[in-house]
């Protein structure tokens, strides 16, 4: 696997950096955008649907961008993971609840599936059942992904899915391969800070 990133600044200097990429490669790319304007934002995708016809793209909405280990604002990142004897298939689901989520694990995970990146509309929808629901056929399967952002408005969210914009449910990309190795860490090491609250009523995931 290889891994290329670019900070949008044009159209044309995106152009020049698609001529660059191997196009005999499996191409999986994740769409970030602090900057939310559809207006700015679709080019973009019809770009990358023309110039990789084969790529799939999937992304969301964000709080923030990480390129290389930096963190910035409302711009857009594009990532391009480029792959060798790896199948990648993408799936859109407009509801994001416990059943869809056993109906999307159903339909996506294969005995060779290894991975899937999922990105959620944060506002409307209940990505912890959908987790719950897709999890609850197959928790073997490493889940990466997350939820879309608004630059912490908290007004409206979105997900990618090829050169789609939905303001609603999830996007997951399936990633399946007998020669890929997959796997993921993480630390609980968390410092608490402010004052100590008690819940007192839960909601699904909204405190």
């Amino acid at each position: 696997m290889k891994l290329l990133n670019h900070k949008f600044i044009s159209i044309d200097k995106l152009s020049v950096f698609i001529k660059k990429i191997d196009k005999n490669k499996i191409i999986f790319i994740q769409v970030l955008c602090g900057d939310l304007s559809k207006s700015k934002i679709q080019p973009v995708l019809d770009l990358l649907t023309i110039d990789l016809p084969l790529a799939k793209i999937t992304g969301a909405s964000t709080a923030g961008e990480i390129c290389n280990g930096v963190v910035s604002r409302k711009g857009i990142l594009i990532s391009f993971s480029l792959f060798e004897n790896v199948k990648v298939d993408s799936y859109y689901y407009p509801i994001t609840n416990y059943e869809s989520g056993v109906e999307a694990a159903r339909n996506i995970i294969h005995p060779d599936t290894k991975a899937c990146v999922l990105f959620s509309e944060a506002i409307k929808g209940d990505p912890e059942s959908f987790i719950d629901g897709f999890s609850s056929v197959n928790k073997k399967i490493v889940l990466a992904g997350g939820n879309a952002g608004d630059n912490s408005e908290f007004t409206k969210t979105f997900v990618i899915k090829d050169n789609r914009i939905f303001y609603e449910g999830v996007v997951i990309t399936s990633l399946s391969s007998d020669s890929l190795i997959v796997s993921n860490h993480y630390t609980l090491e968390w410092t608490p800070i402010g004052k100590e609250m008690c819940i007192t009523k839960v909601d699904k995931n909204i405190i």
